[in-house]
C-alpha cells in the first residue's frame, strides 16, 4: 500500500522502496509486543469490557490513518501509518477475554473460532 502511494511499485529506485518498507513495517511490529502487554495489564486493572469501550473507537481511528498516505504521501507519515495498522490488533486481547465470559458454556470454542476467523478478514 505504501509503495503504491509513492509510485514505487514498479520503480527502479530500490533505495527508496527499501526506505518506505523499513519505515512502514518495522516500527509497528517493534511496538506491538509492548502494546499487548500494556493492554493486558489495563484489562486486568479495570475490566475487559471497560477497555473494549475505549479501544473500539481508538481502533477505528487507527484503521483510518492509512488514508493520510493517500491524501498526503509524505515520508514522515509512513511510520505513523506503519504503527497504526498493527496497533489496531490489540483490541483482540480484551475481546477474546470478553468472549470467554459471555459465550454459552458449550459454545466457547465456536465463539473463539469466530473471533479467529474475523482476524483473517
Amino acid at each position: 500500500y505504501a509503495l503504491n502511494q509513492f509510485g514505487l511499485v514498479h520503480s527502479a529506485d530500490t533505495a527508496k522502496q527499501k526506505q518506505v518498507n523499513l519505515l512502514f513495517q518495522w516500527p509497528g511490529y517493534a511496538l506491538l509486543l509492548p502494546a499487548f502487554i500494556v493492554t493486558g495489564l489495563l484489562a486486568k486493572r479495570f475490566s475487559a469490557l471497560t477497555l473494549m469501550r475505549i479501544l473500539i473507537p481508538f481502533t477505528g481511528l487507527l484503521l483510518s490513518l492509512p488514508v493520510l498516505l493517500r491524501v498526503a504521501p509524505r515520508m514522515w507519515i509512513v511510520p505513523i501509518v506503519g504503527i497504526a495498522v498493527p496497533m489496531s490488533m490489540v483490541v483482540f486481547a480484551p475481546l477474546q477475554t470478553l468472549i470467554t465470559q459471555v459465550a454459552p458454556a458449550g459454545r466457547v470454542g465456536e465463539a473463539m473460532g469466530a473471533i479467529g476467523a474475523s482476524k483473517q478478514v
